[in-house]
């Protein structure tokens, strides 16, 4: 996974970032909401908790990554979680984090990445919490949808 996440990385840099974060609803707003996410994943509507872990660009001209991992149970009481990494480079603000990957590990232990472009929002709310939005879509070959998660809502995730 982590050669993908390279790999997502070093093609977002080579885009210019990206097609970036859209600017969405002031989730600053969302502040005095309990730590949450949400998400609704073909079809079925899911929530839980969420954990981000930042890593600092090491070296000049880096890239800082946020990772944010959710994690839900469904109706059975199996879990799953989806993984969402965002990239920005060192040298600019915290509102330039752009959205690269959607992983899921689906309950059944299934697991695949959505394909690009995906819609993210990202918002830091207080030092050391995030709040945002994300969607995305798996297609095929010929471009048919196989599957989407759309909804996506984190609010006051901490680190």
């Amino acid at each position: 996974m982590n050669k993908h996440l390279l790999f997502s990385g070093g093609i977002l840099l080579a885009a210019g970032l990206g097609a970036g974060c859209s600017k969405g609803p002031d989730l600053r707003a969302a502040a005095s909401i309990k730590s949450f996410v949400t998400y609704t994943l073909d079809g079925r509507t899911m929530s839980g908790t969420a954990k981000v872990s930042l890593k600092p660009a090491s070296g000049t001209g880096g890239v800082d990554s946020l990772f944010l991992n959710t994690y839900a149970q469904t109706s059975m009481g199996a879990e799953e979680y989806i993984h969402l990494a965002f990239y920005k480079l060192a040298s600019q603000s915290d509102i330039q984090y752009k959205l690269a990957t959607i992983y899921i590990n689906l309950a059944n232990s299934t697991s695949f990445y959505f394909d690009s472009p995906h819609a993210a929002t990202l918002t830091q709310t207080s030092p050391g919490k995030w709040a945002g939005t994300f969607a995305g879509s798996r297609v095929d070959k010929l471009g048919r949808v196989l599957g989407s998660v759309t909804n996506g809502v984190f609010t006051e995730i901490a680190q």
